[in-house]
């Protein structure tokens, strides 16, 4: 397995070096991903603990709808589903398109975690978790008001979507990404789950 160690030099660029060459070369922030499988990329100098519970606390606050005092999962299905294609290495850049790959796993996590509900199509989280601060579109011409998401509606103005980079960053170490899928399993993919507060974080 090849494992890439990076030092962050400034906001855009990265300085990484690889082990079995020990060759060090810069990279654009925005560029790093894993090129092949097997590889790891792991940032040797950056505070993954604080940006874990920075983006603990985001999806703790997701805005999800409620119905007869149930939580809609739709928001939490989608992001564990991409975690796990990262996971899997379907996801290997911060250019997240709606594949096939996508829906069948959302679909089946939500049956798998909500049991006996209907499934609410991925095509509204995958535009409306854009307004949980951490989940981007890139339009293809021009931001559009999103008045009805649909899959028409995506292929027409969606490029693609991406994650902050520092959650991309975090995303890309397995130990953290275990963590938050955790995190987004246990206190978020229930449909009864509870409202949670910034002291409630505090002493998980």
């Amino acid at each position: 397995m090849r494992i890439f160690r990076a030092t962050v030099l400034n906001f855009h660029t990265i300085a990484v070096t690889l082990t079995e060459t020990n060759a060090t070369i810069p990279v654009l922030h925005e560029l790093i991903k894993p090129l092949h499988a097997d590889n790891i990329m792991i940032l040797e100098f950056y505070d993954y603990e604080g940006c874990f519970r920075h983006y603990r606390e985001s999806i703790a606050d997701l805005n999800q709808n409620r119905l007869n005092g149930k939580v809609n999962i739709a928001k939490p299905a989608l992001l564990l589903t991409v975690m796990q294609l990262i996971d899997q290495r379907w996801i290997r850049n911060n250019h997240i398109i709606l594949t096939s790959e996508i829906e069948n796993l959302y679909s089946d996590l939500y049956h798998q975690y909500d049991p006996g509900s209907v499934v609410t199509q991925i095509y509204y989280p995958f535009c409306h978790l854009m307004g949980d601060g951490f989940w981007h579109i890139r339009w293809l011409e021009g931001e559009k008001k999103i008045n009805s998401a649909s899959r028409k509606f995506i292929d027409d103005n969606i490029d693609y979507v991406f994650l902050d980079d520092d959650l991309w960053i975090l995303l890309q170490n397995p130990d953290w990404r275990h963590n938050l899928m955790d995190f987004v399993i246990t206190e978020k993919m229930n449909a009864d789950q509870p409202v949670y507060s910034p002291a409630d974080l505090a002493v998980r």
